[in-house]
């Protein structure tokens, strides 16, 4: 769902809706300086890492920016705020 007092044409979006925007791939490599978690006693709900993490991977799907377009963003948008169960 992408909707908000900017959005031109507020829009509820499918996984299919979604899939047929051109595809992207974006290779992207993240890092987690952590905060010990693994080392609190007692320990913390989640993954127990002890000295962060380090991640590599190949990021696929449509484009925000694609997405975006479709709804038509007004002048005046600031930020975009995502929201995820």
């Amino acid at each position: 769902e992408v909707g908000g007092d900017r959005a031109g044409k507020p829009t509820t979006f499918t996984l299919a809706d979604l899939k047929r925007f051109s595809p992207r791939e974006v290779g992207a490599v993240g890092q987690c300086g952590g905060y010990g978690g693994g080392l609190l006693r007692p320990l913390t709900t989640g993954t127990p890492w002890t000295k962060g993490d380090v991640s590599c991977a190949v990021w696929s799907g449509c484009s925000l920016n694609d997405v975006l377009d479709e709804v038509g963003v007004l002048d005046g948008a600031v930020e975009v705020e995502f929201v995820s169960a």
